[in-house]
């Protein structure tokens, strides 16, 4: 997927964290995030492009259980 343009989220004062999503041969998705987000106001923007629905809604469920469950 193509990262978002950053230019509207620096100008908001929102900093950009580094994530990573791999998809494997077995039809696994595993999502990576860069930096601690413990006790951190999370946003989280995913795109829902055609033809990878089902994956960006995997990506963004994934990633929105890593934030809640960071400890």
């Amino acid at each position: 997927m193509r990262p978002p343009d950053t230019s509207s989220f620096h100008s908001l004062g929102i900093e950009v964290a580094r994530t990573k999503s791999l998809n494997y041969s077995n039809q696994e998705t595993a999502v990576t995030i860069g930096e601690s987000v413990r006790d951190e106001d999370v946003f989280i923007i995913q795109s829902t492009a055609p033809g990878g629905i089902n994956d960006g809604l995997m990506e963004l469920l994934i990633m929105i259980h890593a934030c809640r469950t960071a400890r």
